[in-house]
């Protein structure tokens, strides 16, 4: 139930999160011996297609995973806690700690693939980098607007 725009940014925050956990992040194109390869890096694994057929699994994640399901979990249940703004709040906060974790957990994957430059990832990359970002400024806005509630019921309280 959407009573107010914070819980918007909290659901969109579910959204991003369902999207990363189960959508490549990261893609390297690069070329090595006349083969075209695309290193896919996902919050589960690390793979390559080669010339476009072929799919070879590197590696195997399992942290990015539980921090990014953690965290639409932890967004999810924020929306239900309309009636505590103080649970609500703190949710909030435990979430950032979650969604910082799959930021650095996701830099620290992408730098350790080998002999790649690592600026040459392609534009929905970027793009979903970007989208990381924004998980953090949608959960800030989300606790803004709880505090701005809470300041409004105390307000209200004291008008009575």
């Amino acid at each position: 139930m959407i009573q107010r725009i914070q819980h918007l940014f909290l659901f969109i925050n579910f959204l991003l999160a369902c999207y990363f956990a189960s959508m490549p992040i990261i893609e390297l194109p690069y070329t090595i011996n006349g083969h075209a390869y695309l290193q896919s890096l996902s919050a589960t694994t690390n793979s390559m297609k080669i010339d476009g057929g072929s799919l070879v699994e590197n590696d195997s994640y399992m942290f990015p995973l539980v921090a990014i399901c953690i965290s639409g979990l932890l967004s999810f249940v924020s929306i239900f806690q309309f009636r505590n703004r103080k649970v609500q709040r703190g949710t909030c906060f435990v979430n950032y700690l979650f969604i910082i974790l799959f930021i650095l957990s996701i830099i620290r994957l992408w730098m350790g693939i080998m002999d790649v430059d690592v600026f040459d990832i392609t534009a929905l990359s970027w793009v979903n980098m970007a989208l990381m970002i924004l998980m953090l400024l949608f959960n800030f806005i989300a606790v803004d607007g709880i505090n701005r509630d809470d300041a409004l019921i105390r307000s209200a309280d004291r008008l009575r």
